[in-house]
């Protein structure tokens, strides 16, 4: 017999179903003290998907000393440009921007993402960070402002801006910045590899789609007949269609972050095939293998933090081979 209800289909926690405001994730701070003085996150771009022949040495794995085929996916991560450093204050209840502090010498693909301010001598830098010191007791987070450096991949010439937290305490982000005012920071200096990573990005884009692909309902078999047929979308009172009834609309290019992503490695080494990656090109940069899917499609930017919750893992792989 027939079941009287049945669960809904699709999701009602990532409604409305819209296209993402902007290609560029944010990165989000971690407090956790045991990470020390460093940047809580990084940027890369999605190159493809490998296969990796590994030996699985888990503990307790049904696979335990067996040879595995791991799926992963291929980021590549050339160096970030830290360009500026951001103040933080809290007037009220919310942070805001206190000031901005943009270096002297700047790239000049830096000035197809953003204005560039031409008065920006030393003496000015020198005055805002005399400034800062003297408001030190208002000041409550600094922020890096770092810029891609997509030129290198060959991929485009506009850079991504992004605004990346520092973890420890005030003092120690404030010495942190000026150490990195002005050069460039590596995902070395971030990430290490076994360890669990969170993963944030935009998903393919699919359009204007129905209902069925785009909340996963289930159409009418062939034998039914009259059932269900005509069914309204809203009830006779209240006379509106609610925003829980599955219809038609965007689907994709939606704002996604992923945990537990295990890293698996952080490389140099050239895997490019023959001819190249494919819608990619050429990977000359440095590189990160993270197992399994990551959201987005090919030569998009992809949000690299930590884990959320936790960062270690019992997950143990001795990678032998990379299957491009």
């Amino acid at each position: 017999m027939a079941k009287k209800t049945k669960p809904r289909r699709g999701s009602l926690a990532y409604s409305p179903r819209q296209r993402a405001s902007r290609v560029v994730p944010k990165i989000k701070k971690r407090d956790d003290k045991n990470l020390g003085t460093i940047p809580s996150g990084f940027a890369g771009y999605k190159v493809g998907m490998a296969q990796i022949m590994a030996t699985d040495n888990t503990p307790n794995s049904p696979t335990g000393k067996l040879a595995v085929a791991i799926p992963c996916t291929i980021i590549a991560t050339p160096p970030l440009k830290v360009f500026g450093i951001r103040f933080y204050h809290r007037p009220y209840l919310n942070l805001m921007p206190y000031t901005d502090i943009i270096s002297e010498k700047q790239d000049k693909d830096l000035s197809r993402a953003i204005n560039l301010s031409k008065n920006n001598s030393s003496e000015l830098i020198s005055k805002k960070f005399e400034e800062t010191e003297k408001n030190r007791d208002g000041i409550e987070e600094v922020r890096l402002l770092c810029c891609t450096n997509p030129r290198l991949l060959k991929i485009k010439k506009k850079p991504d801006i992004l605004e990346i937290p520092i973890g420890g305490d005030l003092n120690s982000q404030i010495n942190f910045a000026k150490e990195n005012f002005g050069k460039e920071i590596n995902v070395d200096n971030t990430f290490k590899e076994n360890t669990l990573i969170a993963v944030s990005g935009v998903t393919k884009g699919k359009g204007w789609q129905g209902a069925v692909k785009r909340w996963g309902i289930i159409t009418q078999g062939r034998k039914v007949t009259g059932k269900r047929r005509h069914c309204p979308l809203n009830p006779v009172t209240p006379r509106h269609t609610s925003w829980r009834a599955p219809q038609a609309g965007q689907t994709g290019y939606h704002q996604r972050t992923e945990l537990n992503k295990l890293l698996l490695k952080i490389s140099n080494e050239n895997i490019t095939p023959k001819g190249g990656f494919l819608n990619f090109g050429v990977l000359n940069t440095k590189y990160m293998l993270v197992k399994g899917s990551v959201p987005g499609t090919t030569k998009r930017i992809i949000g690299l933090s930590f884990n959320p919750y936790n960062t270690e893992t019992n997950e143990k792989y001795d990678l032998k081979e990379i299957i491009v």
